[in-house]
């Protein structure tokens, strides 16, 4: 029996209300599994090596939740040379540099499997383009855009607009 039957079987058959989140039964991913709802923009990457939407657009201080539904391990990695000016870096696995994710992922940090999750709340806005490193050939990759908040009133700047 797939894992994905087993948690429906759980979820669906088993009538049981407690220890219902750990086993993941809180909410249905588009692929069918279940798993946790989530506060903030869900993206999904999928075993079709697609994030699901693949662009984004937020306002500063959301937060963007990316979680594996399939069977095929993701990063979610930053163009470091692309962020907006003053943007932290982001990557699963919380690394600092593009670089730092390369090399982790080489060596299986920051990889995301069936279920598991990387979060990441954007506050500078700007465009973000970001991929999955073991697909990044397969153009798995995608876009945040965060757009000024009405309190902020800043603008949008690019890395390269400097």
């Amino acid at each position: 029996m797939y894992r994905r039957e087993i948690l429906q079987d759980i979820c669906v058959g088993g009538g049981v209300a407690i220890g219902l989140s750990s086993a993941g039964c809180l909410g249905i991913g588009s692929s069918g599994a279940a798993f946790p709802d989530v506060d903030g923009t869900l993206i999904e990457m999928t075993d079709d090596n697609r994030f699901e939407p693949d662009r984004a657009t937020i306002p500063a201080g959301e937060t963007v939740v990316w979680r594996t539904v399939g069977y095929a391990p993701h990063t979610v990695t930053a163009y470091g040379e692309e962020l907006p000016r003053e943007a932290e870096y982001f990557a699963s696995g919380n690394f600092m540099t593009e670089a730092a994710a390369r090399r982790g992922a080489s060596e299986g940090a920051g990889v995301l499997y069936q279920g598991e999750e990387y979060s990441h709340t954007f506050e500078v806005p700007g465009e973000y383009d970001y991929f999955c490193i073991p697909h990044e050939q397969a153009e798995m990759t995608g876009a945040i855009i965060i757009e000024p908040s009405a309190e902020s009133g800043q603008g949008a700047h690019r890395a390269n607009d400097r």
